[in-house]
């Protein structure tokens, strides 16, 4: 299977064409866009000028409340406003100009669609397997949460598909304890168990499925999924996950525990803990989490007095938010931000922020546009396989891959490597730098590697090798 899937991957004549597009378009583009707007540099310092007054203005906006939340809002209108009346200006000065700029950014569209089509091998053809003999697995149980994603599961006919197939699925009643469900389908003979639900239902069931050392199944049927995301399934088809069952491939992951409890994603501690724990979130997150911001700048991160050696920088006392994850996250934006390029790494990825006030969000904000965050005298990156947390307080609110949950402290985490068995659909790719290798090598170099026909061994590593 996996010698098939790689012969498919390798470069054919048509997306070494499109690479090759994309690469001339690039440059054509770029250079038409730049050279027509510096041609004017007053206009790119008034344009630069409102753009940082606009970045300001929403900080304080977000931080403050009363009459200082409403007068930074009217100046963020108003900067908005002269940023507009910058560019209307721009356009109705430069005659000829305009057009140039089109042509130049039409260029880098297409740029961009060739690059992604170049780049996305074919999908993995395969026939249907309908002898239950070929199956990896024999009685698969899918657990399914029916309320997660607003009715995913009921969209997709998650039950209707798997009765089909002669999958045994469960599905989560009000009262029903998740853990003790998949624990009574092991015990009832299940050689594998699947979960279709959000990101905290996942974890639970994986852990059952850790400590019976079976095969996990992923099926996106929650919110975010950003589990899903990372492993290389289709968010909006959560029916395609199915196919694990009947031509799956098993990979070993990692998992990460805090106090001893299993989480797939992050665990988020702090301000943002305090914001998922507030009763309020799962029915307004935006206004809870507007609500809690002004209180975090305002005690400057006093309110969440998390201790913690943070190498490079020495003891924290009053570290604001904290975010562990099970493998680091990117945070460099657009294309890697919030995802893992690994998720068999061993390590866990911690990043510390420590507020002081408005402008320290106002520095954190405009290194992040600049990918820059990580350099940031506020923000601290770091890998380890262990950690722990100290705070004043016993109790200490914490998302848990989304879950509020309060834990106590110290708070303990552990790495455990390649400790799950995840079974995924064949053509799904396990990473972000199966997914994209560009991330790694960029996007140029990536662009020219399928020019020049190499096949990406590195970004297809066998599955049989993660087993």
């Amino acid at each position: 299977m996996q010698q098939a899937l790689d012969r498919r991957l390798r470069p054919t004549r048509p997306r070494r064409a499109l690479a090759l597009a994309a690469l001339v378009l690039g440059v054509l583009g770029t250079a038409l866009v730049v050279l027509e707007v510096l041609s004017d540099p007053l206009y790119v310092l008034w344009l630069g000028a409102t753009l940082v007054g606009g970045v300001v203005a929403l900080v304080v906006a977000l931080t403050t409340r009363d009459r200082w939340r409403h007068v930074a809002t009217l100046a963020l209108v108003g900067v908005v406003g002269l940023f507009v009346a910058g560019v209307a200006d721009w356009v109705a000065r430069r005659d000829g100009g305009v057009g140039r700029l089109a042509l130049g950014a039409l260029a880098l569209a297409l740029a961009g669609l060739a690059a992604r089509l170049s780049l996305q091998p074919p999908p993995v053809e395969r026939d249907v397997v309908v002898d239950r003999a070929r199956w990896p697995v024999q009685r698969p149980v899918l657990l399914i949460n029916p309320h997660s994603g607003g009715g995913a599961a009921e969209r997709a006919g998650l039950a209707e598909r798997c009765e089909a197939l002669g999958v045994q699925t469960v599905v989560l009643g009000p009262d029903d304890d998740l853990a003790a469900l998949a624990e009574a389908a092991v015990a009832d003979g299940a050689d594998a168990l699947g979960m279709a639900g959000g990101d905290g239902s996942l974890g639970v069931v994986a852990t059952v499925a850790l400590a019976h050392d079976l095969p996990f199944v992923c099926v996106p049927a929650g919110t975010r999924n950003h589990f899903a995301l990372d492993i290389g399934l289709d968010r909006d088809d959560p029916a395609a996950a199915l196919d694990a069952w009947t031509v799956g491939v098993e990979h070993r992951v990692d998992v990460a525990t805090v106090n001893g409890r299993v989480f797939l994603n992050n665990v988020a501690l702090g301000a943002y803990g305090a914001v998922v724990a507030n009763p309020g979130y799962l029915d307004d997150k935006v206004g809870t989490t507007l609500a809690e911001l002004p209180d975090v700048v305002a005690k400057e991160g006093a309110a969440y007095t998390l201790e913690l050696d943070v190498p490079g920088a020495g003891h924290w006392t009053e570290a604001a938010t904290i975010l562990v994850a099970n493998n680091p996250y990117e945070l460099r934006p657009p294309r890697a931000f919030g995802r893992r390029l690994r998720l068999d790494g061993g390590e866990l990825g911690v990043v510390a922020v420590d507020v002081e006030g408005s402008a320290s969000l106002v520095t954190i904000t405009a290194r992040a546009a600049f990918q820059a965050a990580e350099g940031s005298p506020h923000v601290w990156t770091w890998t380890t396989d262990h950690l722990e947390i100290g705070s004043p307080s016993d109790e200490v609110p914490a998302g848990v891959d989304g879950e509020a949950v309060t834990l106590t402290a110290p708070i303990r985490f552990t790495s455990r490597p390649r400790a799950l068995r995840l079974l995924v659909p064949p053509d799904a790719r396990v990473g972000l730098h199966r997914q994209d290798p560009t991330v790694t090598t960029g996007l140029v170099a990536g662009l020219l590697d399928v020019v020049l026909g190499n096949d990406g061994d590195d970004a297809t590593t066998a599955p049989d090798d993660d087993r």
